[in-house]
C-alpha cells in the first residue's frame, strides 16, 4: 500500500454447487462466507455465498420446520485510504423449481462496516452486497402452519467517516427473478434492498434497489 500499511484480506467465499438437484427434509442448511479483515489502510471485502443447482431445489419439513441460510461476509474496517471494501453478495441460482414447505429461508448480503479515512477528502466508501434469487418457478407452502418465509436482504452501504466530504457507499440490490410462476400459501416473501451508507461530513448516502420479475 502507498501509505506503508498492509491491506486487510478479503473474506473467503462459501458455496454449495450441484449439477443435479438438491433435496432436504427437516434440516438446517447454512452457507456462510467470511468477513473481510480490518486494516489501517484498506479493509478487506466480505466473501460471497451462493447455492447453484442444475435441477430443482426442494426443502420439505415432515418432522420439524427447515431452515436455509445464505450469509455473505461483512467488509473489514479501513482507515487512511480505506475506500474500496465492499460487502459480499449472496445468490440462489436454480435451473428448475424452488419448492419450500414450512421453511425459514434467509439470504443476507454483507455490508455494515465503515471506512475510517478521516481526512482524505471526497472519498467513496464501498457498497453493500447484492442478494439475488433466480429459478424457473417458486413455490412456498406452509403445511406446519408456523413461520415460513423467504427473505432477500441487500447489504447496507459502508459508512464513510471522511471529514472532507466523503460519500457513503450504495446499498446492495435485492432481486427475485422467476422464469415461470410464483405460488405462495400462508407464508411471507420479503425483497429488501440495503440502505445507503452515511457520511460524517454530510456527504451523500448511497442508494439501494429492490426488484421482482
Amino acid at each position: 500500500n502507498a501509505n506503508g500499511s498492509s491491506d486487510g484480506g478479503d473474506g473467503g467465499n462459501a458455496d454449495l454447487e450441484s449439477a443435479q438437484g438438491v433435496s432436504m427434509d427437516s434440516g438446517n442448511l447454512q452457507v456462510a462466507a467470511g468477513a473481510g479483515g480490518n486494516s489501517s489502510a484498506v479493509g478487506g471485502s466480505g466473501g460471497d455465498a451462493w447455492i447453484s443447482t442444475g435441477g430443482n431445489f426442494i426443502v420439505t419439513s415432515d418432522d420439524t420446520a427447515s431452515q436455509v441460510e445464505l450469509t455473505a461476509g461483512n467488509s473489514g474496517t479501513g482507515a487512511l485510504d480505506g475506500l474500496n471494501q465492499t460487502g459480499g453478495s449472496v445468490s440462489l441460482t436454480v435451473s428448475g423449481a424452488v419448492s419450500m414447505d414450512s421453511t425459514q429461508a434467509d439470504l443476507q448480503a454483507g455490508g455494515f462496516n465503515y471506512s475510517n479515512n478521516y481526512y482524505n477528502g471526497n472519498s467513496q466508501a464501498g457498497s453493500g452486497g447484492d442478494a439475488v434469487a433466480s429459478a424457473a418457478e417458486l413455490i412456498l407452502t406452509n403445511s406446519m402452519e408456523g413461520s415460513a418465509y423467504l427473505v432477500l436482504n441487500g447489504g447496507t452501504g459502508i459508512f464513510d467517516e471522511d471529514q472532507n466530504g466523503g460519500v457513503g457507499g450504495n446499498g446492495g440490490a435485492a432481486a427475485l427473478t422467476m422464469a415461470g410462476s410464483v405460488s405462495m400459501d400462508s407464508g411471507s416473501l420479503v425483497i429488501s434492498a440495503g440502505g445507503g451508507g452515511g457520511s460524517d461530513a454530510g456527504g451523500e448516502g448511497g442508494a439501494g434497489a429492490a426488484s421482482a420479475a
